[in-house]
């Protein structure tokens, strides 16, 4: 309800939550307690997140990379539709709410005339399976072509 009220965005981070718990098996260090603290702590996470979403919160996309590797934020976009949300709100939580939570929708976050011309490409359609996301074929930052399409 607050964030509503505020209109507070939300940054769910579901990585941690899902790709930690896999690291777990095979290490003498994680009990089985702490096993079963960071299954629970996985779901409650995804369940607040869909919770959040059906409930109207306004949702930007992000990742908590310091606890898992870097180059793989992409993931984000399967879990946030594993856990319930459409591929193209997913993809609208990464482009124009995260401009607009940044106070940048003037310059990002929309294929417009006057913006910087950030995009990506892929192969397939990522509102058939969000993971095409995952593999980016093509990047243009500002204009300039930074990976083309081989």
């Amino acid at each position: 309800k607050l964030f509503k009220e505020s209109g507070a965005y939300l940054v769910p981070t579901l990585s941690p939550g899902v790709k930690v718990p896999a690291t777990m098996e095979g290490n003498p260090f994680f009990t089985d307690a702490i096993k079963a603290k960071a299954m629970a702590a996985s779901a409650a996470s995804q369940n607040a997140f869909l919770n959040a979403y059906k409930a109207g919160v306004k949702i930007a996309f992000g990742t908590d990379s310091a606890v898992t590797p870097h180059g793989e934020n992409a993931d984000e976009f399967v879990m946030m539709v594993d856990a319930g949300m459409s591929p193209s709100d997913a993809i609208r939580s990464a482009t124009i709410s995260s401009a607009q939570l940044l106070g940048l929708e003037d310059k990002l976050g929309t294929l417009e005339g006057g913006k910087l011309a950030d995009l990506i490409a892929v192969s397939g359609n990522p509102l058939q399976d969000i993971s095409t996301l995952t593999a980016v074929n093509f990047v243009m930052k500002e204009g300039k072509v930074m990976k083309p399409n081989r």
